[in-house]
């Protein structure tokens, strides 16, 4: 959490704000010892199957504050679904047009392979 303010770095409101968005695991060691105070880092255990918060809203005594989230370690997510685990090119949710091959026309179906000599490079026979 970037730009956490300092009312907001005491363990146990760090729990609190963890356990707002799913369960809270733990403090990083340099949050509690403050070593980085541009940003505060906690562990939750969060379910992928919901969209991730942008923000959290904290309010402490009589302050407010619209807290940015960033995460780290999560898994790709799609942006058709915004399921996480996949992309959009193997999103469940496409579906996939039939794409016309012509190699599986038999010759039953009155078809005939041409073959255009001038993209193979080839001269044509003469005849």
């Amino acid at each position: 959490m970037y730009s956490l303010p300092e009312e907001y770095w005491d363990e146990g409101l760090l729990k609190d704000i963890g356990n707002g968005l799913g369960e809270y695991i733990k403090a990083a060691k340099e949050t509690k010892l403050r070593r980085y105070t541009s940003y505060g880092r906690i562990c939750v255990f969060m379910r992928l199957d919901k969209a991730l918060p942008d923000s959290v809203s904290l309010s402490h005594d009589d302050y407010e504050w619209i807290q940015p989230l960033d995460y780290e370690h999560v898994p790709f997510r799609c942006r058709k679904c915004h399921a996480h685990g996949h992309l959009f090119r193997d999103c469940p949710l496409n579906v996939k047009s039939p794409v016309f091959d012509p190699s599986d026309m038999s010759a039953q179906e009155g078809f005939t392979k041409v073959h255009n000599c001038k993209r193979a490079g080839k001269k044509p026979a003469s005849g």
